[in-house]
């Protein structure tokens, strides 16, 4: 280096250091920063390998949860390990990953440890549980998990693995815990007085006001599916038709089980047929009365729980009618009363056919007393302006007739009794059904369905708390007739059908008229619907008298037979109404007892 004037060799060192130092500290920081660019990128690469690893095994959960979905769904109860592992079958494959364990699902017990190996042809046990967001709502719950771990290598060569686990459920919620549930609008307007104790459900809105306080009072809890479907002082839609309405003059319910706040909750729907009824349900003509092409007589509506297959309801004539046979969704047939019941009796005119079922054995003299139980009247319904043709069933002769065990009391029978009317006795009028004399039933309880309306005459299953069996009636519509009723005056004033003190113990499963129903046969818009406190109907005065009622209401679905509008006028004055849930069915549900279902997954975990 040459010696620049003024700087000595020391200097010239001392730059020379420097600027070494600084080419090497250059280096440095470049070499840090492309190990730093190597790692990112290497991290990177990992992040995305991983995250592809993670999202494959979440795949495979999935696909494990949409089989054990369609295997429950495709018998209605669960279902063993075996099958699920059967039906699992090759799992989908994900590019870059393999499997390093076996997609499972396996049933558990409550604590989540499995019960079974996955080859094992049993099912978990059911649990009772509470409902989580039902508040008062119990269910019997049964336990599966679904887990699986996927393996891979990274981009740079390094094995990667990820394992995922979840809890599924699969819940029975019986809708005979509740004092009432409806399917469609539940309206209680002005209501005369009366009080509802035990659960009170709507999959709608929910329309509850009184006219003065204390005279519709909630003991227990009152659910809605809506949003924003609690409306307490509201007036329900159509129900300025009526003569009792009053502008304005709607005061909330009184909650005597903690107030307001403590007994009203917003829910989700629960599911009477277990599974999303728009896929379910295929209705022939749309709600704006436009066909939809849908020819299958056996998924039009949740009445098929009342219905044969392959029958349907003329909706002009409003007969019965047998159609060509049809395909009938298992999930459909598998709660169908008629498919259930251990005896069936269908009527045509006075002309009975016994048949039996599902285990159930009669010899012939058994049959022969119960059809002597059974007898033909006609009286006219107020509401409906018609004369029904009635078969009656006299419940006390059917069970104590000449020979022993009766019909109804045999060991082989199930206490589940289908019975309808597809004829008329002469009269181009309705047919129906009457339950007469009652008030004892089997021990064992009796379940009593028909597509038909029902007409319940007199006390019903009034034995003693402690004997009394657990009793259900379905059909298009059920009507009360009091202990005082006389198929004589059935076409008189009002003032000559006087009704006395009447209890019925059963659980009614039945068709409403919904407020602003568009009669089919000739255009016309109804009122108001008459509300929940209309659901069983009434043709007498009852100024008075109380109905005592304990069960548990359940609304479903239009009835198409009995479609007469509501109204009171000369069709009848209310009783005093006395409602509670039926505890019975608390452990010991009635016959043939009707369920909905839940499926639920729980939160993903990684091990």
């Amino acid at each position: 280096m040459m010696n620049r004037p003024g700087i000595t060799r020391a200097e010239q060192a001392s730059a020379l250091i420097v600027t070494m130092f600084v080419i090497f500290l250059i280096a440095v920081s470049v070499g840090i920063a492309m190990n730093l660019t190597t790692t990112t990128f290497r991290q990177t690469g990992g992040s995305r390998d991983l995250t592809a690893l993670r999202d494959s095994a979440e795949g495979a959960l999935e696909y494990g949860y949409g089989i054990w979905t369609k295997e429950i769904n495709g018998v209605y109860k669960p279902v063993a390990n075996s099958v699920l592992t059967t039906a699992l079958g090759t799992p989908p494959a994900f590019s870059g990953f393999s499997y390093a364990t076996t997609l499972q699902v396996i049933g558990t017990d409550q604590y989540g440890r499995p019960t079974a190996s996955a080859t094992a042809a049993s099912t978990p046990p059911p649990v009772s549980i509470n409902l989580d967001n039902y508040p008062g709502w119990v269910g019997t719950n049964s336990s599966y998990v679904a887990n699986v771990r996927m393996s891979g290598t990274s981009n740079g060569g390094r094995p990667i693995s990820y394992g995922v686990k979840r809890s599924i459920n699969y819940t029975v919620v019986p809708l005979f815990q509740a004092t009432a549930f409806f399917e469609d609008d539940l309206e209680l307007f002005r209501p005369a007085t009366m009080t509802i104790g035990g659960l009170v459900h709507t999959n709608s809105n929910a329309y509850v006001s009184s006219s003065n306080a204390g005279v519709l009072t909630f003991t227990g809890h009152l659910s809605y599916s809506a949003t924003n479907g609690y409306l307490d002082t509201t007036d329900p839609p159509q129900s300025n038709t009526w003569s009792g309405w009053q502008p304005n003059s709607e005061i909330p319910p009184t909650y005597s089980g903690g107030g307001q706040a403590q007994q009203v909750d917003q829910v989700n729907r629960i599911e009477p047929l277990g599974s999303d009824s728009a896929t379910l349900l295929h209705p022939p003509v749309n709600p704006q009365g436009v066909s939809t092409g849908d020819t299958n007589p056996n998924d039009d509506s949740m009445r098929e729980l009342i219905e044969p297959p392959d029958t349907y309801v003329d909706p002009q004539t409003q007969k019965i009618t047998t159609a060509a046979p049809a395909t009938d969704p298992q999930t459909i047939a598998d709660r169908r009363l008629y498919n259930k019941a251990g005896i069936r009796i269908r009527a045509s005119g006075s002309t009975y056919t016994v048949t039996t079922a599902n285990g159930t054995s009669l010899n012939a003299p058994q049959i022969t007393d119960l059809k002597a139980a059974l007898s033909q009247q006609t009286i006219y319904d107020k509401r409906e302006g018609k004369y029904v043709d009635l078969t009656t069933l006299d419940i006390s002769q059917a069970m104590v007739n000449g020979v022993a065990p009766s019909a109804l009391t045999d060991a082989t029978f199930n206490n589940i009794l289908y019975i309808d009317d597809l004829d008329s006795t002469g009269y181009a009028d309705p047919q129906g059904i009457r339950l007469k004399n009652g008030s004892v039933l089997p021990t064992g309880g009796l379940t009593v369905a028909s597509q038909n309306p029902i007409y319940i005459q007199g006390d019903y299953n009034t034995g003693s708390a402690i004997t009394r069996g657990a009793a259900a009636v379905f059909a298009d519509s059920v009507t009360i007739l009091s202990n005082a009723w006389d198929d004589s005056n059935s076409a008189a004033s009002l003032s000559s059908r006087n009704a006395s003190n009447t209890t019925v113990n059963t659980a009614i499963v039945a068709g409403f008229i919904p407020s602003g129903f568009v009669d089919p046969k000739t255009g016309t818009q109804y009122g108001y619907s008459g509300g929940l406190n209309n659901f069983p109907r009434f043709l007498e005065d009852w100024s008075g008298n109380t109905f005592t009622y304990t069960g548990s209401m359940i609304e479903l679905f239009t009835s198409q037979i009995a479609t007469g509008e509501w109204d009171t006028g000369n069709i009848y004055i209310p009783p005093t109404r006395n409602w509670n849930f039926d505890s019975n069915f608390v452990g010991n549900p009635p016959p043939g007892s009707l369920d909905a279902v839940t499926l639920a997954r729980g939160p993903l975990v990684r091990y």
